[in-house]
């Protein structure tokens, strides 16, 4: 029996988990807890994903990873949240309608209330108090830990310092179900038109696949093979995202944040429609439906009703 609030925060992409329900596709104790490290849920929801793993698995080595990597971060978080004599300063960061904006404090609890009340995504970072002997860029640019919270306040991301990692040097490398590269079911293929999901700091963002199923299932092949191990930056497609000027860039993604996207094709000039139109001319372009003089139109269309 599926574990549904499991598969929810394995996976976020709708599509990929009803692909896994369909197939019967199964993940590893490993791959599942590289996939609530990696993934698009709450550090709290991490941490209970994560000591719910740990205390089921029969996979000695990764209870251990589990442990040391629970251990270290849940100190870090108490820690960050302790300002004692006032030795650092929290600096909280929010972006509106692309403007940037900081506020300072002293407290932690304060710096908190202030970022969630804004409606924003919001990040707070800690850093060591401005003093002559540090240079500006240092502390603009290196705090000691740093959390990201969505909109609501809820922590996504955690990163410190304040703690050092202690690295096992006898560790094969990428053997950390933090750093190595763990397979994910890829059900696109070029030209499919998707939406990116669990960004909680990004709205919407459309796009064209570029990988097919077959590139993606040769680089699976190759890995054993590979002088140098591929890591969890490797679990990647390549998907194509439109400029405010209608020209297209691409990014890499990992197929869990991923689901297809039906745009509909209409002669409405609003932002969507125009969106939609680029987005199904690139893909017909793709799949040979389409010629050159029509992605020409839609991207000037495009650019004007962006700009």
């Amino acid at each position: 029996m599926v574990d549904m609030s499991e598969l929810n925060a394995l996976i976020p992409s709708e599509d990929v988990r009803r692909f896994v329900l369909e197939t019967g596709y199964s993940f590893t104790d490993w791959q599942k807890a590289a996939l609530f490290y990696h993934g698009a849920i709450t550090v709290e929801e991490q941490f209970s994903w994560l000591h719910k793993l740990s205390d089921s698995t029969p996979d000695t080595k990764l209870k251990q990873q589990i442990t040391e990597y629970l251990t270290r971060e849940e100190q870090s978080v108490v820690l960050f949240k302790k300002n004692k004599d006032t030795n650092f300063l929290y600096v909280v960061k929010y972006t509106d309608e692309g403007c940037e904006y900081k506020m300072y404090f002293f407290n932690y609890e304060a710096a908190y209330d202030y970022g969630k009340k804004q409606g924003f995504p919001f990040v707070i970072e800690k850093h060591r108090p401005y003093t002559k002997i540090v240079p500006d860029d240092e502390y603009d640019n290196y705090p000691v830990a740093d959390m990201r919270y969505d909109k609501n306040g809820n922590a996504m991301y955690f990163q410190s310092s304040e703690i050092p990692y202690c690295e096992d040097p006898n560790e094969e490398m990428n053997s950390n179900f933090r750093k190595r590269y763990y397979e994910v079911p890829y059900i696109f293929e070029k030209g499919d038109i998707v939406r990116c999901v669990g960004f909680y700091d990004e709205e919407d963002e459309y796009g064209i696949v570029e990988t097919t199923q077959k590139e993606y299932s040769e680089w699976e092949n190759r890995i054993p093979k590979l002088t140098y191990p591929p890591d969890y930056s490797d679990v990647q497609v390549r998907v194509l995202f439109p400029n405010n000027d209608g020209k297209f860039c691409h990014q890499h993604i990992n197929p869990i944040f991923l689901e297809h996207y039906d745009a509909e094709q209409n002669g409405d000039k609003t932002e969507k429609s125009v969106l939609d139109n680029l987005l199904l001319t690139v893909s017909r372009l793709y799949k040979g439906e389409a010629i050159l003089d029509d992605l020409y139109y839609w991207k000037e269309e495009y650019k004007q009703i962006i700009n």
